[in-house]
């Protein structure tokens, strides 16, 4: 059954058509005097029609200030109908009662003080066959048709953003796109068990209510349903849901927790981007992917703990979680994303399990209270700026499988003293270590063939670089590695035989190896920020 109601009518006196069948006429009247909160708004197109086939259309009745002047009794029967000239089929449900029009709430069913017409349109789709409860709040309530979706006509759209509370009716299953976007005034919502569904932007800017009880049934919540739903602080999520949209969150600043279902396999994109009050939350084992942006600016999240069937975390998935302390990737992660937890300015403890291949550029930029970071065997490049900004790090252990160390993959890095590059990096790119300004020195090891510009670019405290024998860049001279060359020393021709200190180490020369400067070098026993090297001399 379709309806749709029209404020205020007025009927004509009934008629015969050409196929000597009885109707009333029927028009919509403006009255001109600005919106009502029951649906009439001037400069819309009035409405007419007329009611065909009724056995008692219409009843005219003797004037009473209490009741109305003229009633259309409700329709009961096959072959009654109410249809205007576009085809829709309506509901009219307001009255005059003194030249006032009023809603059926405030009339009593004894009186029949009400129009309405129930309509069996001529083709069998029912757009609007529920009827939905509206209060408002200067204490008043008002019921408007809507469909099995909750969606409502557009006449009604201004009445019910201006809801308090909004009662959805028994027989929607879903609560379709954008149904109650921008309801500015909801604080609360009452759902019907048999809804399954939370469809795209369905509560979008509902920025009021602060609870809301999804139905047992309900299995996914769609893009952007609750997103900016800025006082919404807590939310069920049923145990069958399956889906949770992009965006399904964002910008929930007062959600504190919550529990993510375990048939949820992908936390999607910008899933809970800035829900800044969220401290903690339980992801499922069922995980496998952490979407692009799905935490980020969560500056509250503390920990949270990544099952172990996550294979990827997404590009700035944590990125300014600005709280989050320490973070264990699972070892099936195989691929870290770009600034996936870039300004994580808490983060002080990472544990990567072997297994991860790619870290991207950018990946923990300013994370500015780590201190150390230990790379897998299974990690063969260190992307650009991939650790540029950390501050406080002082110690780097990289695998040998290293191959390439990024543009400014380790730039302002400002408490770093030293680092160990491993034999087997080949390439290390332009500014990898500029502004490095607590390293004293460094071995560019044998395997190294192509340096970028300045790689030490603003390293202050640098005083020698040593370049490992057999270097396909033995002729580089200080001015290509952007150092002073009145304060750094490079010293050619090393062969580093030992890169880390053990209770044992045994060096088989004691030759000097060549130097850019008149002072001696060290010994061939000596320690460099921790490692013990030996060298041989030669001409390069």
């Amino acid at each position: 059954m379709a309806e749709r109601a029209i404020y205020p009518v007025h009927f004509s006196t009934p008629k015969i058509d050409a196929d000597e069948r009885e109707y009333v006429e029927y028009t919509e009247v403006q009255n001109g005097q600005g919106p009502s909160q029951y649906g009439e708004f001037p400069g819309e197109v009035p409405l007419s029609g007329r009611c065909v086939g009724a056995e008692d259309p219409i009843t005219l009745v003797d004037f009473d200030p209490a009741r109305p002047g003229l009633v259309l009794q409700p329709e009961r029967g096959p072959g009654h109908c109410f249809q205007d000239e576009r085809g829709e089929t309506i509901v009219i449900q307001s009255i005059w009662n003194n030249g006032n029009p009023r809603t059926r709430k405030e009339l009593s069913d004894e009186n029949k003080a009400y129009l309405k017409s129930r309509i069996a349109p001529p083709y069998p789709w029912e757009p609007f066959q529920f009827r939905m409860r509206l209060d408002f709040q200067d204490g008043s309530s008002f019921e408007i048709p809507c469909d099995e979706n909750a969606r409502i006509g557009s006449r009604n759209e201004e009445v019910m953003r201006r809801a308090v509370h909004i009662d959805v009716p028994r027989g929607v299953t879903a609560i379709g796109e954008g149904a109650f976007d921008g309801c500015v005034f909801l604080v609360e919502i009452t759902l019907p068990d048999g809804v399954t569904a939370i469809e795209a932007f369905a509560f979008r800017d509902c920025d009021e209510f602060d609870t809301i009880v999804l139905p047992e049934g309900v299995t996914s919540i769609g893009e952007g349903a609750f997103y900016r739903c800025t006082s919404l602080a807590s939310i069920n999520l049923p145990d069958g849901m399956t889906t949770i949209g992009e965006e399904a969150f964002s910008g929930c600043i007062s959600l504190a927790s919550i529990v993510i279902p375990e048939g949820v396999t992908t936390i999607s994109w910008s899933a809970f981007k800035g829900c800044a009050s969220l401290a903690s939350i339980a992801l499922p084992e069922g995980v496998t992917k952490i979407g692009d942006f799905a935490f980020e600016d969560c500056t509250s999240l503390a920990s949270i703990t990544l099952p172990a069937g996550v294979t990827t975390i997404g590009t700035r998935a944590f990125a300014g979680c600005t709280s989050l302390a320490e973070i264990i990737i699972p070892v099936g992660v195989t691929t870290i994303k770009h600034g996936a937890f870039s300004g994580c300015t808490s983060l002080a403890s990472i544990n990567l399990s072997e297994g991860v291949t790619t870290i991207e550029g950018y990946a923990f930029r300013r994370c500015t209270s780590l201190r150390s970071i230990t790379l897998p065997k299974t990690v063969t490049k260190i992307i650009g700026n991939t650790f540029a900004h950390c501050t406080l790090l002082v110690s780097v252990t990289l695998p040998t499988t290293v191959t390439t160390i990024g543009g400014s993959a380790f730039a302002f890095c400002t408490s770093l003293a030293s680092i160990n590059l491993p034999e087997g990096v080949t390439t290390i790119q332009m500014y990898a270590f500029r502004e490095c300004t607590s390293l004293k020195s460094i071995i560019l090891p044998s395997s190294v063939e192509t340096y970028g510009e300045n790689i030490l670019d603003g390293c202050t405290s640098l005083r020698r670089v040593y370049l490992a024998n057999d270097s396909g860049q033995q002729q580089v001279d200080v001015a290509d590695l952007g150092v002073d060359p009145s304060a750094v020393t490079i010293y050619r021709n090393f062969r580093l035989r030992f890169a880390y200190l053990h209770d044992a180490v045994r060096y088989d020369s004691d030759s000097k190896g060549d130097s850019d400067s008149d002072d001696e070098p060290p010994n061939s026993r000596a320690r460099i920020e921790g490692a013990l090297y030996d060298w041989t001399g030669g001409e390069p």
